[in-house]
């Protein structure tokens, strides 16, 4: 990642929008509060597309959102997260934290 970073800068009209296109390899996960239940299969892995947002006392919030098929392209659009809800466990309560992370997204 280095060396696009190099090549940016040096070959690219620098700028923050520039930085913020440049392709992201690594993936970050974190931690947010579901604040609805739900419910899955305990043998599957699901990663579900949902909104994160940030409440007022500011703890990171995950909301599942409906529509999860893959031809339903409202809730796609509506997403900015994915969610993993990992097997072994069928039910999820709401404010349990789950593990989250933003899409990959090369331009």
């Amino acid at each position: 990642m280095l060396d696009e970073i190099y090549y940016l800068v040096k070959f690219a009209n620098f700028s923050h929008e520039n930085l913020i296109r440049m392709p992201i390899y690594e993936r970050r996960y974190y931690l947010a509060k579901l604040i609805q239940e739900f419910e899955k299969k305990k043998e599957f892995t699901r990663f579900i597309k949902s909104k994160i947002s940030i409440n007022k006392k500011g703890i990171i919030e995950v909301e599942v959102l409906k529509g999860q098929e893959s031809f339903r392209i409202k809730s796609l659009i509506k997403s900015n997260n994915w969610a993993i809800f990992k097997s072994g466990k069928e039910n999820f309560k709401k404010g349990e934290l789950i593990d989250c992370f933003k899409p990959l997204v090369i331009q």
